[in-house]
């Protein structure tokens, strides 16, 4: 029992170290934003290094993938902290569909924008005067499919078309080019934007017993905070390892001068 608390006074500071070490700032192979708080990799860190909601991937391409609840998964381009923005992409190429059919309830973010559109249906042989307005990955060979912005009264000189939506909220202000420009949705909660402003790391409070934010001065060039966590793990594992064979040999030499002495004095 004495040599197990031996062992795990040893052992607990180590992965202590490795813990904080693995909240640090990561990336997926293909992307060179970085990943860190209120964001964290899932399955690569702990949930603690994130905000609940804020968990990302890297998918089996090494590009960084966000799963929304209710509209499923989404590439991410970028992602900006002092003015909070993850802007996402459709890995189909066709964003618009995902737009139209978008839910974000369930999860923390909110569209950066909010624009109202008219959907127009049009046989694909009608004589179109608008096709600058014809969104490509929704229409087909038989029939295209046209985005006005609210208010305007396009459909009225195109009467072989019909309105299929009308006052229709999607977060895109160019559902057109949409693929061009991504989804850009924002948070609020947690907010870090005064670390930011300090050029402070943002994150939980680990001696709060209520998971306040707080801000963290960033880790020095060269100093422990930045080395490579493969490198933490080896120390966290070595060094309990050494620690026990030293005890073991220790042990195994005393027994046996307890065992001569003992056959010395019989």
């Amino acid at each position: 029992m004495d040599i197990l608390k031996v062992l795990l006074s040893l052992f607990l500071p180590f992965l202590f170290v490795y813990a904080k070490n693995d909240c640090s700032e990561s990336y997926c192979a293909k992307n060179k934003f970085p990943i860190r708080f209120p964001f964290y990799l899932e399955n690569q860190q702990p949930q603690n290094c994130g905000y609940p909601g804020f968990n990302l991937k890297c998918n089996s391409h090494g590009y960084t993938v966000l799963n929304l609840p209710f509209s499923g998964e989404f590439l991410v381009q970028t992602i900006r902290y002092s003015n909070p923005e993850i802007k996402l992409l459709d890995a189909d190429n066709c964003l618009a569909r995902r737009l139209m059919n978008l839910n974000l309830s369930s999860s923390p973010f909110e569209p950066y924008v909010i624009v109202n559109y008219t959907i127009i249906s049009c046989p694909s042989e009608y004589p179109l005067t608008f096709r600058s307005h014809v969104v490509d990955c929704l229409s087909n060979d038989t029939t295209d499919l046209l985005a006005f912005y609210d208010g305007s009264d396009y459909e009225k000189y195109m009467p072989g078309c019909n309105v299929t939506a009308r006052n229709f909220s999607i977060a895109s202000d160019d559902l057109k080019y949409s693929d061009m420009f991504g989804l850009s949705l924002t948070w609020s909660v947690p907010n870090c934007t005064a670390c930011e402003a300090k050029y402070e790391l943002c994150g939980f409070d680990n001696y709060s017993t209520s998971k306040e934010i707080r801000c963290f001065a960033r880790p020095k060039s060269g100093s422990s905070e930045g080395q490579p966590i493969a490198k933490v793990i080896a120390l966290s594992v070595a060094i309990p390892a050494i620690t026990l064979l030293l005890l073991l040999i220790f042990g195994i030499s005393l027994r046996i001068y307890c065992n001569k002495r003992r056959e010395a004095s019989s």
